[in-house]
């Protein structure tokens, strides 16, 4: 999802991220970065702060991926690229497990935390960031102020709406980053697995692209209109 230049930015403020300031000793003076909670391993960039995790939710871990080597909180600076191994608040030697269940290219496990893909630079589709397919149990509407729920999709509107999302091509999420997005309006996808987690997508309805470097097909758009109606409606 959405790959970033700039590893020590909240990738999009319109996700509502909260991330923590931190004073690196090894950065410039009066230098205060606000790391996003993250891990990079096999290539592949999670982020665990737009997650919404079940507070029941146990999960089952697979085999081991690998573990922490660096954690950039206190250390790294802005300029540092992400490598393999690193974390910005896992300590070193955190291991990183494969979640039961799904692929280990869209959610891991480690530090007692669920992470979910953030970047994969080898993904082309939605479908292929975000290998979920069969997975989904609702697909709902969230507030764009506190997270809460507003709506749930139909099945058929569910359906329908994986069916065309999943197979959108992915590009370069800087490209819709450049545009003046404030100025257009925004809704708050959640996708809820059969798990349990939600993760959350900002899709702006008049311009039909979604965040992290997807456009909406006509179809997609007429699914998300219709709800946005049924859930008016209920208010």
């Amino acid at each position: 999802m959405k790959p970033i230049k700039g590893l020590a930015i909240i990738f999009f403020m319109m996700l509502l991220l909260t991330g923590c300031n931190t004073l690196s000793k090894n950065c410039p003076p009066n230098t205060i970065i606000e790391w996003v909670d993250m891990v990079k391993i096999n290539d592949i960039r999670y982020q665990h702060d737009s997650l919404e995790v079940p507070e029941e939710l146990e999960i089952k871990t697979g085999k081991k991926l690998g573990e922490v080597s660096y954690e950039m909180a206190d250390d790294a600076c802005t300029n540092h690229k992400m490598k393999n191994g690193d974390a910005a608040f896992l300590g070193k030697g955190t291991p990183i497990y494969e979640v039961e269940g799904y692929l280990s290219s869209f959610m891991v496990y480690a530090g007692n935390k669920v992470y979910m893909v953030d970047e994969n630079k080898s993904a082309e589709t939605v479908n292929e960031l975000y290998p979920i397919e069969g997975k989904v149990k609702n697909i709902i509407f969230q507030s764009t102020y506190d997270g809460a729920l507003i709506h749930t999709f139909s099945k058929d509107s569910k359906e329908a709406f994986l069916r065309e999302w999943l197979s959108l091509k992915l590009f370069d999420p800087m490209k819709i980053s450049s545009e003046k997005l404030s100025d257009h309006e925004r809704v708050f996808i959640g996708i809820e697995l059969d798990n349990g987690i939600i993760f959350r997508e900002t899709y702006y309805t008049d311009k039909n692209v979604f965040h992290f470097g997807a456009k909406g097909t006509k179809q997609l758009q007429q699914v998300v209109k219709q709800e946005l109606q049924m859930a008016e409606k209920k208010k």
